[in-house]
């Protein structure tokens, strides 16, 4: 049935060191960094039994990414193995890692990776003979209840250096840091502290104007001064993978407002597409909203056998943005 939609995906999990090593995926999020950026599965173990793979079972998914976003997701499958649901079970309280790439047949390659992470719980139930295994899965939770950082620092010291110290702290890939003008100001005092990593990088980012999160195994540090230059990493239309019309987050925009063109905050359907993420500057062209605005969540959503399969951005408009040649 899933030839008919042309879905492709692989959702592939083993336990922790056997099976993953923590890097960073290319994907848009290179536009940003302007960095060589990596991602995924390195190095696989040529021991199998230590890893399970699965490309055509009937599966469906909800994964939701961003700066507010849950740190839960949810991956459903469909009429596994015992050998394999032994395999979940005996790892679980492990926090087996994950990856789950999908994307169409049509593809070449491997898909873009939807999700990179930990299985937190897995939940079995059946229907007849139907066993349908829900698994609740997280980015970053072994690195946000354990990494802990005792350091000290002098004035002339740069935030770079603060914030490279306390990731090496976390033992967590660098993914999207887009802090151009913060990182390199000096501090003026000395700063201290004997924290959890992650509560420092959160208050500190309050402090001198950046927001972190977990996104695919990656840690993620965006300015909250968006780069009106920042060139488009996409171009979303009716005839470029637009699915239905944008609709207005704001419940109290007019229809006359929206007709107008006024710039409002976003939500927009697409084809399912894994190189979007946060932060990445889009081209909306539509009936009433143009222009270029940057995705502030992500919510991916699939069913192997079935017609969802499809990415749903919550975008903000960019002010100030001019076109480059």
């Amino acid at each position: 049935m899933a030839e008919q939609f042309n879905h492709k995906y692989s959702l592939e999990f083993g336990p922790p060191l056997s099976f993953y090593k923590a890097v960073v995926q290319p994907s848009a999020q290179s536009f940003l960094s302007k960095q060589p950026l990596t991602f995924g599965l390195i190095d696989p173990p040529e021991d199998k039994g230590n890893a399970v793979k699965l490309t055509s079972h009937n599966m469906s998914f909800s994964i939701k990414k961003g700066k507010d976003a849950s740190t839960e997701n949810n991956i459903t499958i469909y009429n596994i193995s015992d050998t394999v649901r032994k395999f979940l079970e005996q790892n679980n309280g492990k926090k087996p890692l994950i990856i789950l790439r999908a994307g169409y047949e049509s593809e070449l390659g491997e898909c873009p990776i939807i999700f990179n992470g930990e299985v937190i719980q897995v939940v079995d139930s059946f229907n007849g003979t139907t066993r349908k295994t829900d698994l609740t899965c997280a980015t970053g939770t072994t690195a946000i209840q354990e990494a802990y950082s005792v350091r000290s620092y002098r004035v002339g010291t740069k935030p770079s250096q603060i914030i490279d110290d306390v990731v090496k702290d976390m033992k967590v890939a660098k993914g999207t840091f887009d802090l151009p003008e913060i990182l390199n100001k000096e501090i003026q005092k000395p700063i201290v502290f004997s924290c959890p990593a992650i509560e420092f990088l959160r208050r500190y980012g309050k402090d001198i104007g950046y927001k972190v999160w977990f996104e695919d195994g990656a840690i993620n540090l965006l300015s909250n001064i968006s780069s009106p230059k920042t060139i488009p990493a996409f171009k979303i239309s009716s005839d470029n993978n637009m699915i239905g019309s944008p609709s207005v987050k704001t419940a109290d925009v007019t229809q006359t407002e929206l007709k107008a063109g006024s710039r409002q905050n976003i939500t927009v359907t697409t084809t399912l597409n894994g190189a979007y993420s946060i932060g990445a500057k889009v081209e909306i062209v539509s009936k009433y909203q143009n222009g270029i605005y940057e995705i502030e969540s992500i919510t991916h959503n699939g069913t192997f056998e079935g017609s969802d399969w499809n990415s749903q951005l919550e975008l903000k408009p960019v002010d100030g943005w001019e076109k480059q040649s």
